[in-house]
């Protein structure tokens, strides 16, 4: 939702969360935790590495497929208008191609060095995916003392790019790819470590969750950003994802307000970017106030998303995993 409000500025006309983009750092760490409990065990007991690659792939494609077909739309509306952002027929052409498959356009020409250009935020999904098959091949190997090593290794790399780019939202360039790896690393090994030292924590979950909400809105800039992102990135947002997964049993308003946003959150993040996009160039045409409307369309896709994961994107990646999925106990 963070890194929604933080692309929303072309609607809203400002930025209201200069942060916005550290959601995707917090949500890497979810990410290892998640997977390793959901997971772990069952890759031990010889769940193979193909049935867990394609489940994780059935899990981005859906929603994601959805947002490329969007910004698809977009960019042949640019390229009929003649826009000067617009790609080629030939690159527009490219990066559908390899966009279908999940994968980076590896070589697009004078408008953009996004690996994503049809839908940029999918360059997370593209590094989650590579961090989570080398976590299902190396396993074995990835003990406490390893997975410390590689958050040491990474947190070099991942300070080194932070203090060169000023912040750390820096990921969606192929020039950016070995910062953007490490980006990935540090915060996925954290979450495997989260989830291994798992303990009971007392703390009020709703007061923790809107204190990290309240750091993407922070107007900070210039040297001190750097500073702030790199605590929070190898710090804050490891230690509050261990708190929250670890304070026990929610109370039931705090329950059902997770609920909701996991099922809207991944949907919101796979479509927002191209939909802002294409309805700000509608608004222009038509010469209407955007705040107004690009405050409606979050709101509306947050229910939308909302009801979709449950109605679409769930009925969708059960058959698919039926079809797909030769393990049984990754049916489940």
């Amino acid at each position: 939702m963070k890194r929604e409000t933080f692309h929303a500025h072309p609607l809203i006309g400002y930025q209201i969360a200069p942060g916005g983009y550290l959601a995707v750092d917090l949500f890497f760490v979810l990410s290892g935790s998640i997977i390793a409990h959901a997971y772990e065990q069952r890759l031990r007991e010889g769940v193979s590495v193909l049935d867990f690659f394609n489940l994780r792939l059935i899990r981005f494609l859906p929603f994601y497929l959805v947002g490329t077909c969007i910004g698809a739309a977009l960019g042949v509306i640019l390229i009929i208008t003649g826009s000067t952002s617009a790609m080629s027929w030939s690159e527009f052409g490219l990066a559908l191609g390899f966009a279908v498959f999940l994968l980076p356009t590896f070589a697009m020409g004078r408008v953009t060095d996004d690996m994503f250009p049809l839908n940029v935020p999918a360059w997370s999904l593209f590094y989650e995916l590579i961090v989570n098959i080398a976590y299902a091949v190396l396993l074995r190997w990835l003990t406490t003392a390893v997975l410390i090593i590689g958050m040491m290794v990474s947190g070099a790399f991942l300070t080194n790019g932070v203090l060169s780019h000023a912040g750390v939202d820096f990921g969606p360039a192929f020039a950016d790819a070995t910062f953007a790896l490490a980006r990935t690393i540090y915060p996925f090994s954290a979450g495997l470590l989260i989830y291994r030292f798992r303990s009971s924590v007392p703390v009020n979950q709703f007061l923790l969750v809107l204190a990290a909400t309240l750091i993407f809105f922070l107007p900070i800039d210039g040297r001190t950003r750097a500073v702030f992102d790199l605590l929070f990135v190898l710090f804050f947002a490891p230690m509050s994802v261990f708190v929250l997964l670890n304070a026990g049993r929610l109370n039931a308003p705090t329950r059902s307000s997770f609920s909701f946003l996991g099922r809207m959150s991944y949907g919101l993040y796979a479509v927002h970017y191209p939909l802002i996009w294409l309805l700000r160039g509608v608004l222009e045409k038509l010469k209407f106030n955007p705040l107004p409307w690009g405050i409606a369309l979050i709101v509306v896709l947050m229910v939308l998303c909302a009801i979709s994961e449950k109605r679409f994107d769930r009925p969708l990646r059960s058959t698919l995993t039926r079809r797909f999925v030769g393990g049984p106990s990754l049916k489940k």
